[in-house]
């Protein structure tokens, strides 16, 4: 490339890289001037564009009279023409692969495909210097950077939740694990007041271990995915054997009952402060949109298990993961993230091609099969009804429920003949109730009837007071409250 400033060099003498026109990519450099018609007696000034073959809708980085203003459906402003003229002499339009420059360029390309409908497979956009998976971590001052600003955000705007230590405070890890565990799947919101019960009842880890599984299994039902408890319980048999400490390392909390990665992770940067990061739903959908990351978040594990170590700061590294937590939950959600609040934004590629809710990219969903069953509503004249508990393996292990049939496959007929606990006037009530699992679509038909005998084997009398503590799942919940207003 001559000597002298770019911006005074002709398109014709500006050295582009061959790699960045291939695979269906092509970088153009216009320069308008007075012998264009369109812009008789304007000042000459410079246009980048990206263009894909087959598409008439070229990307404009930089076009006339919108420098620095924000670009058509972008909430970040616009790159700079001194971009360019601080660029190094002898090197070309891009900067080196990898470079921010690249980065952003790359992120902007692939917002197109996304905007087009475009197969990234089929087109085959990963050119040089704009790799689909570029690091958001360039260098270590980048780096830093990000974790000063994610915690400097973090001390203004941390949530007040029931298990967070308060500042200058040391974590209680059974607190910490515990919040871990009813945080599973499901909102702070929601596991909250499950969390409050727990404390209360069970104060202490050894307060835990000593409690019947029964016990626990009531106090924890409503919150799903069953097989939680009976790991909770049996984990904290383990550290009260241990004398009621927790192991402060990843491996050891992993040799724990029910503890995974993201779970000891967890545990140990909060807990004990060790350089480490979890990774959980919010904390992937994050790392997805900071790296414009083009594989969907099952098929991404590694990069983000690697971006999530990258960052996990030295010091504060509990204070930083909450932080990502709560970054989550109120500003990268799903859909309308609030990039104009988030500290992350400066260096969020996904946010900088203006196109966060592309990210992360999805994997279709398959249709849920659906099943039916039918469950039997047996009241005494006291109000008191019939339930058993279910078999300690399986889908809903150990909680309540009333008395049915097996889950099958929906089909035109109803399992009932042969199938109720007791003898008696059975009718079907209005209306069924409806669940739906991770992997199927349930629909429960409801049949009623009095009785006043004895309660047939594996089943018991319950009173309707008890509901909320005794145990029963969300679904069997919904049953029983939809056969006592039928009845």
């Amino acid at each position: 490339m001559p000597e002298g400033d770019l911006a005074d060099a002709s398109p014709a003498e500006m050295g582009v890289r061959p790699s960045y026109d291939h695979r269906g990519a092509v970088l153009r450099l216009e320069r308008e001037g007075a012998f264009n018609p369109q812009h008789q007696g304007r000042a000459s000034d410079w246009r980048v564009q990206i263009a894909f073959r087959g598409s008439r809708r070229p990307l404009q980085l930089d076009r006339p009279g919108v420098a620095r203003k924000r670009l058509a459906h972008d909430c970040g402003p616009i790159g700079d023409q001194a971009r360019f003229a601080q660029t190094a002499r002898g090197h070309g339009l891009g900067d080196q692969p990898g470079g921010e420059f690249s980065q952003r360029l790359g992120a902007a390309a692939r917002a197109l495909h996304h905007r087009l409908g475009t197969d990234s497979k089929k087109a085959g956009h990963e050119a040089d210097g704009m790799s689909a998976n570029v690091s958001a971590l360039a260098s270590e001052a980048k780096r830093k950077a990000i974790v000063a600003r994610t915690l400097a955000w973090w001390d203004r705007s941390r949530r007040s939740l029931a298990w967070r230590a308060e500042p200058g405070e040391i974590p209680d890890p059974y607190r910490v694990w515990l919040s871990e565990v009813l945080l599973q799947q499901t909102t702070a919101q929601a596991a909250t007041p499950y969390y409050r019960a727990f404390i209360a009842r069970w104060p202490r880890v050894e307060d835990l271990a000593l409690a019947p599984i029964e016990d626990v299994i009531g106090t924890f039902a409503g919150l799903g995915y069953y097989s939680r408890v009976r790991n909770l319980h049996a984990c904290a048999k383990e550290i009260a054997r241990r004398g009621g400490t927790f192991p402060g390392g990843e491996t050891e909390l992993r040799a724990l009952p029910g503890i995974g990665a993201y779970t000891a992770a967890a545990v140990a940067a909060i807990a004990f402060g060790r350089q480490t990061t979890p990774v959980d739903g919010n904390i992937a959908r994050i790392l997805a949109r900071l790296l414009a990351l083009e594989k969907p978040i099952a098929r991404a594990r590694d990069e983000l298990a690697a971006t999530a170590r990258a960052l996990a700061p030295s010091r504060r590294a509990g204070d930083f993961a909450q932080a990502l937590m709560d970054i989550g939950a109120t500003l990268c959600r799903p859909r309308n993230p609030a990039c104009g609040l988030c500290p992350l934004a400066e260096d969020c590629a996904a946010f900088q091609a203006g196109v966060p809710e592309a990210y992360p990219c999805r994997i279709e969903a398959k249709a849920r099969p659906r099943r039916q069953g039918v469950v039997f509503f047996a009241r005494r004249t006291d109000g008191a009804f019939l339930a058993r508990r279910r078999s300690p393996r399986g889908l809903l292990a150990s909680t309540l429920e009333l008395p049915g049939t097996l889950w099958i496959a929906e089909g035109p007929g109803e399992a009932v003949q042969g199938a109720t606990p007791v003898d008696g006037r059975w009718r079907r009530l209005p209306g069924d109730v409806e669940q739906v699992f991770t992997h199927f679509a349930l629909k429960l038909i409801v049949y009623a009837t009095e009785f006043e005998g004895r309660a047939p084997a594996n089943c018991f009398w319950l009173n309707p007071d008890a509901i909320g503590t005794a145990g029963f799942s969300s679904v069997m919940r919904k049953a029983v409250e939809h056969a006592l207003t039928q009845t």
